[in-house]
């Protein structure tokens, strides 16, 4: 956490960019727009089992104001990999050829 902390960065800019592109990844790997959504809209719910396993972490503290930043990193990320989806090489198959599912 030393190294992150020197950064001249907020961290709750980190926590989005990670989150927007988790998401943004979440949404371009599959086919299905409902499997889309629900892979990255788990994002938002992995955040929050990140931010509640803090508690267990010595000198690590949960803050709601990251699982906010982590939300909002998944609502742009899935608004900006969805309309990618229709420019993708590879049809409506996403960017990612391999299908996860069925």
């Amino acid at each position: 956490m030393k190294t992150v902390d020197r950064l001249p960065v907020n961290d709750k800019v980190l926590h989005f960019a990670a989150y927007v592109l988790l998401a943004g990844l979440a949404v371009l790997g599959f086919s299905q727009p409902r499997d889309a959504l629900l892979a990255a809209g788990s994002m938002a719910f992995f955040g929050v089992l990140l931010e509640f396993a803090q508690y267990l972490a010595p000198g690590r503290t949960p803050e709601v104001a990251d699982e906010i930043a982590n939300v909002l990193g998944v609502i742009c990320g899935i608004a900006v990999a969805f309309p990618l989806r229709k420019v993708s090489p590879c049809g409506d198959s996403g960017l990612i050829p391999y299908r996860l599912s069925r």
